[in-house]
């Protein structure tokens, strides 16, 4: 599972540095790269609560 998570992150990681911190992209290409983004750190945030309890997640900070 933590290969997943990792992946999902990278994606979330990227889009942030790649279209979010670009300040001449498009209302609507914003828009998609922030639902991109939105959904990749969901999904590495359901990921975490699936998978560490919170014992685990204390742990890691």
């Amino acid at each position: 599972m933590s290969q997943y998570r990792q992946v999902w992150a990278d994606h979330a990681e990227n889009t942030q540095a790649v279209f979010l911190s670009n300040p001449r992209l498009y209302k609507h290409e914003r828009a998609r790269a922030q639902a991109a983004f939105d959904r990749a750190s969901r999904v590495v945030a359901e990921i975490d609560a699936t998978v560490h309890t919170p014992e685990e997640l204390e742990s890691d900070a």
